[in-house]
């Protein structure tokens, strides 16, 4: 079984990926959702969560996507994995996911509601040392559509998808590809689909600075 484990991201659920899972399924993948509480537990307690989810699972191939959030949580959970923790081989496809910090969270935690909106997410959100998975390929997908209330609280580097700047999602050692979508649309891009599927598959490798429509 080809599955894929989907990872939504802040103040999200898994419906937000029920489009791209269901896309997936077309594409002859098995999405498996999974759900979390990006308000109430940090991505460290999250990504311990995920690893006994993964764990739990019988496959044989075992890919992971976040988006947001959801993509620092996949990679927390991988940075941690110890030898006695192995996980089924399988690619990993973050979008929109800020690994070099994000300035729109920084920015909302200027406010007191704004605390309170972040939660315990606002610690990850905040981390900038995240690394590329060992023995995993990894692809990271940054949108350029400046669409999003995340400018509203800090000067964005352009290019950016209107929450994450395209700076903030670099992850050395990874592919990088940038498409025009905001962060929210980057959920259901045909193109950003198209990009999950053929990566997965393993028929296609980005460069740093590959950029499609």
């Amino acid at each position: 079984m080809r599955a894929v484990v989907l990872v939504h991201g802040w103040l999200m659920g898994s419906w937000s990926l029920r489009w791209m899972g269901w896309r997936l399924k077309r594409a002859g993948f098995q999405p498996i959702h999974f759900s979390y509480r990006s308000r109430k537990d940090t991505v460290h307690e999250v990504a311990t969560e995920l690893l006994a989810f993964c764990q739990s699972l019988e496959v044989s191939e075992l890919h992971l996507v976040g988006h947001s959030l959801g993509g620092l949580v996949i990679l927390d959970m991988l940075q941690g994995l110890g030898a006695d923790q192995s996980l089924p081989a399988g690619h990993v496809v973050l979008l929109g996911s800020p690994v070099g910090g994000c300035a729109a969270a920084t920015g909302i935690a200027r406010y007191a509601w704004g605390r309170w909106l972040l939660g315990k997410a606002s610690e990850g959100l905040k981390q900038a040392d995240y690394a590329v998975p060992r023995y995993r390929q990894t692809l990271m997908v940054a949108g350029t559509r400046a669409v999003g209330l995340g400018r509203c609280f800090a000067p964005l580097t352009v290019p950016h998808d209107g929450t994450v700047a395209c700076s903030e999602t670099e992850l050395p050692g990874a592919d990088w590809v940038a498409v025009h979508s905001s962060h929210s649309g980057l959920l259901i891009s045909q193109v950003v689909l198209g990009q999950i599927v053929t990566f997965l598959e393993g028929k296609a490798r980005h460069n740093r600075r590959s950029g499609i429509g």
